[in-house]
């Protein structure tokens, strides 16, 4: 039964993404520069710098660069140091952007109101309870080893 719902869970994922296919191709944009965008388009509460990207997604700090390097030259992000400590440096998303991530972050909503569609409001919140706490269990496995 659990391993099912993987199962279910990763078919889920891999039709987000192709959900998104037609952006992809057309700013020539990997999946990783879509999360990094997707993540910033987003209210983080102040959470902007690659670090903070790889935390919360759960990705490598290397993928991250690698992305924000490529978003860079792009001209989809900007990096602005931190005043206060200068090893920091806060990512922000470039008004050229705003038409991508207005377009992607709708987008984004439409696929979730569709996942949802039918699934009583109590129903999803237990399974986001659920999701939680396996995040919880495999978090505390990787601590011990």
């Amino acid at each position: 039964m659990l391993e099912d719902f993987f199962e279910n869970y990763f078919k889920i994922e891999k039709a987000y993404r192709k959900y998104f296919q037609d952006e992809m191709e057309k700013y020539h944009l990997t999946p990783n520069e879509l999360l990094v965008l997707l993540f910033l388009a987003r209210d983080n509460g102040g959470c902007n710098t690659a670090r903070d990207i790889a935390q919360y997604e759960g990705v490598s700090k290397g993928l991250v660069a690698r992305s924000v390097e490529s978003l860079v030259e792009k001209q989809f992000l900007v990096v602005e140091r931190d005043a206060a400590d200068k090893r920091i440096c806060h990512l922000y998303l470039t008004q050229q952007c705003s038409v991508l991530t207005k377009q992607i972050t709708e987008k984004k909503a439409a696929f979730f109101r569709r996942l949802a569609e039918g699934i009583p409001e109590e129903a999803i919140a237990t399974t986001e309870q659920t999701l939680r706490r396996f995040m919880e269990n495999i978090s505390a496995s990787i601590d011990k080893s």
